[in-house]
């Protein structure tokens, strides 16, 4: 599987006008966003591979 980078500015604001007091950055919204996502993926992967593998043992004792 090929690795992809993504850089993400955390330091802007969609506008000036938009900007309340001390919020979190727009940019460091999107990479909380991304990292949970990929910290999900992550965990259904080893949820998939642990069921495939609970599978493939299970088939063979029955052979």
């Amino acid at each position: 599987m090929s690795k992809h980078t993504l850089f993400v500015c955390k330091s802007c604001h969609r506008s000036s006008a938009e900007r309340p007091e001390n919020p979190p950055f727009d940019g460091t919204i999107l990479l909380d966003q991304l990292n949970f996502y990929a910290l999900k993926n992550t965990q259904m992967m080893k949820l998939k591979f642990s069921l495939s593998d609970a599978y493939g043992r299970a088939v063979n004792a029955m052979l």
